[in-house]
């Protein structure tokens, strides 16, 4: 399949409106693309960038691709701007996080506060629909327009920050760590994805569901797609 090259529609969309604002690009190689999938229990991260500007993101474009194509990895931005500043509290709370709970392991910390970490911006959505039938990419507009967006809380975020320095959620996997503090901060039932195989198994759900219990939660229904629709 041909690489998919979308710099100049994202380039447009970065807006840098103080001083330590940035953005954050991850080159991840899936597991399915591994040469041993079986051997991994999540993606791999080839390499991180902190973009702070429009020429620093023009100046690393051909590296990134170039070690996309090496790697057979993807490249993803974060289109929610970050601050270091604000970043900085963040990481020291989930410091302290890791030290309550006896994780002395603070290799990952920087990275995963990067990834659960709130903007201050209104959400940017991109949606990549791999599909030709334009009436079928027209119904799934109509269906994310009724779908509502719950809103990140402190709750939920520090929650997540329980989930991942409790060993519930990988910190290489802060966003399903938010996926799940957030349904059970709204006491939502949650729907796993068939990619998220560390969080739809019965050992890691007894360990999230105990975590929410002791954060004082009710935990939320982790389930496959299959499990859902009973089939």
């Amino acid at each position: 399949m041909a690489a998919v090259n979308n710099f100049s529609e994202i380039r447009p969309l970065l807006n840098f409106k103080q001083q330590g604002d940035f953005y954050y690009i991850q080159l991840i190689k899936r597991k399915k693309d591994q040469e041993c999938p079986e051997k991994h229990q999540s993606a791999r991260t080839i390499k991180t960038y902190i973009v702070e500007s429009l020429e620093y993101f023009d100046l690393k474009k051909k590296e990134i691709i170039d070690l996309c194509d090496h790697f057979n990895c993807r490249a993803g931005i974060n289109l929610h701007r970050r601050n270091h500043k604000d970043l900085a509290f963040e990481v020291l709370e989930r410091v302290a996080q890791n030290l309550k709970a006896g994780n002395y392991n603070m290799s990952r910390v920087y990275d995963s506060v990067i990834g659960s970490v709130k903007s201050k911006d209104e959400p940017i959505w991109v949606i990549d629909f791999d599909s030709k039938d334009f009436t079928l990419g027209l119904d799934l507009l109509q269906l994310i327009d009724g779908i509502q967006v719950l809103a990140v809380s402190a709750n939920a975020r520090n929650l997540a920050g329980q989930l991942m320095a409790r060993h519930g959620i990988p910190e290489s996997e802060p966003r399903d760590a938010l996926h799940i503090s957030i349904a059970a901060v709204k006491m939502d039932t949650i729907l796993a994805g068939v990619e998220f195989r560390h969080i739809a198994n019965a050992d890691t759900r007894a360990t999230i569901a105990q975590i929410c219990r002791d954060c004082g939660y009710i935990p939320p229904s982790i389930c496959s797609p299959d499990e859902f629709l009973g089939t």
